[in-house]
């Protein structure tokens, strides 16, 4: 895909074909593109130029589409989110991601290639939305027309997001699925893996580009237990497949219900028969979601909490919001608001009722224990402690930088609660100085 620029001056993609298979293959892409004309979250198709084949040059066939900002790899390779996107944006692009599908479904056409590198992301409108992002999805050269409840047996995609039926066709090296596939089974799945990777920066099944059988018996329904949205090999022998499955996502940034949320919607996309109604269902209620905030003193740290248990697909194992704030059992908690105290209580609709800033959280305790993070301190020292474990310097040294990053967050994380805790406290001070000007006045 190359730069261009249209008559009317504007910048756009171009894709370019030159030779007859090539051909016949852009073109069958440029009728998909004009099929989902008007589609918001599916790349515009612009227009298109022939030329036929003369004495110095071969046939040529190009396409111009619009031009976005940059890829959701790139975003990706940021280094903020190189082990998964911030939790604003990544709800914008599963609802991104929720209506293309839609978009697709009314239009007869199962995507069949859905991954990072296929999702391009422009600039957004920010009323109604969490980030500053536009998701679309592009790249549909096999991309096919297929009807409601209309069946696939073509092996297409790729290796490490293909669904159980066409990833156990790749391992034994046939063109064809021995099983039926749908386009539900095909995009929700591959949808599912991209999920998982943007939330973690790591693909949910192991892969192996020496053996296909990795990742095929890694998703094979009869080895996969029900639930489970990720796996890693504990076998590496040649010919034996072994694997620790587990149901959680494991990037600690995220607070803990959105963390459940995320693992039953990707857990809803890896089964048997994923529904797209159902993926709108989740992806409405993570949209519509309103987070209440506390500041905890106890642990120095900030924390959301959303309450989404009335849904069916996240009620089961729900986290409370005792749980997300990681609250002792038999201690006492109270809130300081700017302009009241309060006992703490489990009911979220109780909390942060038209305030301006996030209460307050602390235990009544005479003494309230902190324990702070403790990093490593240089280049060597990373190295000693990881000379048993195999890691290689470089390894080591991305570490110690990942360590380096999390410490200034961190920083940048405290500095914020030390600012907002003062302005409460202040405004808490001014409201007993006015009480306490009163009191004198009427005495």
């Amino acid at each position: 895909v190359h730069t261009g620029r249209a008559a009317s001056g504007r910048s756009v993609a171009v894709k370019c074909a030159r030779d007859a298979k090539e051909i016949v293959a852009a073109k069958k892409e440029v009728e998909f593109y004009k099929r989902c004309a008007g589609g918001r979250n599916i790349v515009k198709y612009i227009g298109s130029q022939y030329k036929e084949a003369t004495d110095r040059s071969p046939e040529r066939f190009s396409f111009a589409m619009e031009r976005a900002m940059f890829s959701l790899d790139k975003l990706m390779k940021q280094v903020r989110h190189l082990h998964g996107l911030a939790k604003d944006i990544l709800i914008d692009l599963l609802v991104d991601c929720a209506s293309a599908l839609n978009t697709l479904k009314s239009r007869g056409i199962a995507h069949r290639d859905i991954k990072h590198l296929n999702i391009l992301v422009f600039p957004g409108p920010r009323k109604g939305r969490k980030s500053q992002y536009l998701f679309k999805f592009c790249d549909m050269g096999v991309s096919s027309f297929v009807h409601d409840g209309g069946v696939m047996q073509t092996l297409v995609g790729t290796p490490h997001a293909l669904c159980p039926a066409m990833a156990d066709a790749h391992a034994h090296r046939q063109a064809k699925t021995r099983e039926n596939y749908t386009r539900e089974q095909c995009d929700l799945w591959s949808l599912g893996c991209t999920f998982y990777f943007v939330s973690t920066g790591k693909s949910p099944f192991p892969i192996d580009s020496k053996d296909s059988n990795v990742y095929a018996n890694a998703v094979a329904e009869a080895n996969r237990p029900e639930g489970a949205i990720a796996a890693e090999r504990v076998c590496t022998d040649s010919g034996r497949y072994m694997y620790n499955y587990s149901y959680d996502i494991p990037n600690t940034t995220y607070p803990k219900w959105f963390r459940h949320c995320l693992a039953k919607l990707i857990g809803v996309l890896f089964s048997k028969e994923p529904t797209l109604e159902a993926l709108d269902e989740m992806v409405s209620a993570l949209e519509k979601s309103i987070e209440k905030k506390f500041i905890s003193i106890e642990s120095m740290d900030t924390f959301s909490y959303c309450d989404l248990k009335e849904v069916p697909q996240f009620s089961r194992n729900y986290p409370t919001l005792e749980e997300e704030l990681g609250l002792k059992e038999g201690v006492e908690y109270r809130l300081i608001y700017e302009n009241e105290l309060a006992m703490f209580t489990n009911k979220l609709e109780n909390q942060n009722r038209h305030r301006q800033y996030p209460p307050i959280l602390y235990p009544v305790l005479a003494d309230i224990p902190w324990t702070p993070k403790i990093w490593w301190r240089t280049i060597q020292d990373r190295q000693g402690m990881s000379k048993g474990t195999g890691h290689s310097s470089r390894s080591a040294r991305f570490d110690m930088h990942s360590q380096v990053g999390e410490a200034l967050n961190d920083c940048d994380k405290i500095l914020e609660i030390v600012d907002l805790s003062k302005r409460i406290l202040c405004m808490q001070l001014e409201m007993v100085g006015r009480i306490s000007s009163l009191y004198h006045c009427f005495c």
